[in-house]
């Protein structure tokens, strides 16, 4: 199953958390940004990967109302008859297209719980459709940028020693693929990394 995410530039850590939760349930999230094609028009590459998609999935923060490109993704989607799932934060309102539409609401700060259980439903939802997904964990697309390191990472949010990491196209940072912070190159997990053994 192929889920494309839109998002308001400015959240592009919530939408690499969602991301990890969607890979971890077998799941391939779409993600514009992620698809470099120099030369081409953004508006078409978008509308290409909308209709690629088997869902739309739409981060609603307070940011998303501002932008034009979030209403430009869900008006496409509603025009494709796409499943639309609209996640907001507490207080934020949904916009215009997607009133109506049930939504999962998620905590801003730490949105890990709430998207794991986005990722769980999207699942089902998959399979009740016949729809074809990976084993968990093997839901990475091409458009996904997961890095291999040699050495594990300590996330300095959540603890997390992983030597996998997302790395972000619109900042080039590296990304924790279980809570979606900010991890520096330089927070070697020592305890994660088995030494060499001398001959």
């Amino acid at each position: 199953m192929k889920v494309f995410i839109s998002f308001a530039q400015a959240d592009h850590r919530l939408m690499h958390s969602l991301s990890g939760a969607l890979v971890e349930a077998g799941i391939s999230p779409l993600v514009a940004i992620q698809r470099l094609a120099p030369g081409s028009r953004l508006d078409d590459k978008v509308e290409a990967m909308i209709q690629e998609s088997d869902c739309v999935v739409v981060l609603n923060t307070p940011k998303t109302l501002l932008s034009r490109w979030v209403q430009q993704e869900i008006g496409c989607a509603k025009g494709r008859s796409k499943y639309i799932v609209p996640l907001k934060t507490r207080g934020t309102r949904l916009g215009a297209m997607l009133e109506g539409l049930e939504h999962y609401q998620f905590k801003m700060s730490d949105p890990r719980e709430d998207f794991v259980r986005v990722a769980s439903f999207l699942r089902t939802f998959a399979e009740e459709r016949g729809l074809p997904v990976a084993k968990v964990n093997e839901g990475l697309s091409r458009d996904s940028q997961l890095v291999h390191l040699p050495r594990a990472l300590l996330c300095p949010k959540c603890g997390l020693a992983e030597n996998h990491v997302f790395v972000c196209l619109l900042c080039g940072e590296w990304i924790c693929t279980d809570c979606g912070a900010t991890i520096p190159p330089t927070s070697r997990a020592a305890d994660a990394v088995r030494p060499k053994r001398e001959s």
